[in-house]
């Protein structure tokens, strides 16, 4: 690992976390778009100066319309003023940006750990995107994971219960066990969905998930 190289760079550099939307949906209070609650980070973890930190990971969770987001393993400097976070919108997709604030900078790197949460999400599911710059290629690298906020995995049509018409959906797309293909007239996307316990196959225990579900 390059650290000169790294210090003279810029005195900060950034990571990008994109939420893109599936769907246009509504905000959950009227006039009330998302908006970042909270941002912090460990502080240099103890004993995990100088790296390597791992590869950088990402961990979410949902508690109602609030997104909580970690940023596992990220490297920094080891003296930073601030691990900044910033939150835009344009239209359904919400930026998330880190932003390293050096004015003194240290001859070291440390791992972190930074968390920050998105609150007044309205329900549906979200692809979340989380890319940063590579402390050792300094190139961007991106990771990938759908988050679903409020609403029930079950509702396959989006409509806000879970109802006949999606238990249509799931009978035409159901195989039992061990069938990894979609059957006649249910759509991939559609066999995605119905695997409700994400085993690759449509079978009674997806049918024992969408049960716990219906009519909710």
């Amino acid at each position: 690992m390059n650290l000169t190289r790294h210090l003279l760079r810029t005195h900060f550099f950034f990571g990008t976390i994109a939420l893109t939307v599936l769907g246009t949906v509504a905000f959950p209070v009227a006039g009330q778009p998302p908006w970042l609650a909270d941002y912090s980070n460990t502080g240099c973890l103890e004993g995990r100066s100088f790296g390597p930190c791992g590869d950088d990971d990402f961990d979410l969770t949902v508690e109602g319309s609030t997104l909580n987001i970690t940023h596992l393993n990220a490297t920094y400097n080891c003296c930073p003023d601030d691990i900044a976070v910033s939150l835009e919108i344009e239209d359904t997709t919400l930026i998330l940006t880190e932003e390293e604030i050096l004015t003194n900078p240290c001859f070291c790197l440390c791992c972190y750990e930074v968390h920050y949460t998105v609150t007044d999400l309205a329900p549906g599911t979200y692809t979340v995107r989380c890319c940063w710059i590579d402390d050792e290629t300094y190139q961007q690298e991106c990771y990938e994971q759908e988050v679903l906020i409020g609403g029930s995995r079950a509702d396959l049509d989006g409509d806000g219960s879970v109802n006949l018409n999606d238990f249509a959906t799931f009978a035409l797309c159901y195989t039992g066990a061990g069938a990894t293909s979609p059957p006649p007239g249910c759509t991939p996307e559609e066999f995605a969905q119905c695997d409700l316990t994400g085993d690759g196959d449509v079978d009674l225990g997806d049918f024992a998930e969408f049960a716990l579900e219906y009519q909710r």
